[in-house]
């Protein structure tokens, strides 16, 4: 008995000390390039369906966060050109500002599935054997925004930390997506990722087509509270952002563990 209640008591002191550790300490907060992948120039297919979020392009194909996002926003234009939203999920992926009317028929390429189930998954990517929710190849059903670049954001409050895809590309021209995170009395952190220009060269020869870039932030202090991205570039096309996010946890849960614990050896005690 003696042995099992000094047990209990280590588990507690163990979880008060994370406790502390993770809610007062300080954290240095953290935003990272990860990887800008070629999806190829066309007929790329897309799912945001819950549980088998993934793309599937000529160029390469891979898995958005665990297959499950927390987040995403997808955008389009409207025939006079205007930016819209055709699906979304959550509410921390805000508006975004766009120069320019780029309008090569590339703003049509990609294929989404957002509530119709893309097909049996193997390796983490679907089949995509179903009808898509959004296809490129109906008349007018763009899936893209043409633009000469773009500015958007993200509420990153209360998050630990995620995982940022953005989908988007340019038609013979450059481009670089940097991402700020910002928070009150913060200093700016910030990465950035170029395609054939400066920094991280994805060393394409004709820039013409789609990639996915994945960000990665850390703020498991919780003191940042958004994301501003900044595409610059001429000539592009942009779908939107997903997001793959963890919560930060609350104290009460800490509290509630200990509580529980403390009880626990109160009445083994007693006994």
């Amino acid at each position: 008995m003696k042995i099992q209640t000094e047990a209990l008591l280590a588990t507690l002191a163990t979880l008060a000390a994370l406790t502390f550790a993770t809610v007062g300490a300080a954290h240095a907060a953290t935003i990272t390039h990860i990887a800008t992948l070629d999806v190829g120039g066309s007929e790329i297919n897309v799912s945001v369906f819950d549980g088998k979020a993934a793309y599937d392009g000529n160029g390469a194909s891979g898995q958005l966060g665990d297959g499950t996002l927390t987040d995403y926003r997808l955008f389009r234009d409207d025939e006079l050109n205007a930016v819209e939203t055709f699906a979304s999920k959550g509410t921390r992926i805000g508006d975004i500002t766009k120069s320019g009317d780029y309008s090569f028929n590339r703003r049509e390429y990609l294929d989404f599935w957002t509530t119709t189930d893309p097909g049996t998954v193997t390796g983490g990517i679907p089949a995509f054997s179903s009808t898509p929710d959004y296809d490129f190849s109906v008349d007018g059903e763009y899936t893209a925004i043409g633009h000469d670049g773009l500015t958007g954001t993200v509420d990153i409050s209360g998050l630990a930390s995620g995982s940022l895809y953005f989908i988007y590309g340019t038609y013979n021209d450059g481009y670089t997506l940097e991402l700020t995170m910002s928070g009150p009395g913060q200093t700016d952190v910030s990465d950035s990722v170029d395609v054939n220009g400066g920094g991280t060269s994805q060393n394409n020869t004709v820039i013409d087509g789609y990639w996915i870039s994945e960000f990665t932030f850390d703020n498991a202090a919780g003191d940042y509270d958004s994301i501003a991205y900044d595409i610059s570039g001429l000539n592009g096309h942009y779908s939107g952002v997903v997001m793959d996010s963890t919560a930060i946890p609350e104290p009460g849960t800490f509290a509630l563990l200990i509580a529980g614990l403390l009880s626990i050896v109160c009445v083994r005690r007693r006994r």
